[in-house]
């Protein structure tokens, strides 16, 4: 295997395990640098960060109850974030 596709495959890893831990922001920018380099389809990647979201963001993204798309799912995120967070 080449050095791309190891590399490729260890971003994917990464992506697949990365729980938000911190500030919806920091998770937000370090999903965001291994998912440009994945090439996922926008549906599995909305899935893998939503998933990765500390559970009171994610609900309430969720409870948002509207088609959102990959950016706006993540922007959702943010604000939710700050507003959990206090800032």
């Amino acid at each position: 295997s080449s050095f791309f596709d190891h590399n490729c495959q260890h971003h994917a890893e990464v992506a697949l395990h990365l729980r938000q831990t911190g500030k919806v922001s920091a998770y937000t920018q370090e999903f965001n640098s291994h998912a440009c380099t994945i090439g996922l389809a926008k549906t599995p990647l909305m899935s893998l960060y939503q998933h990765g979201l500390e559970e009171n963001v994610q609900l309430t993204v969720v409870m948002r109850n509207i088609q959102l798309t990959f950016l706006w799912m993540q922007v959702m995120a943010l604000k939710a974030g700050q507003t959990i967070e206090g800032i």
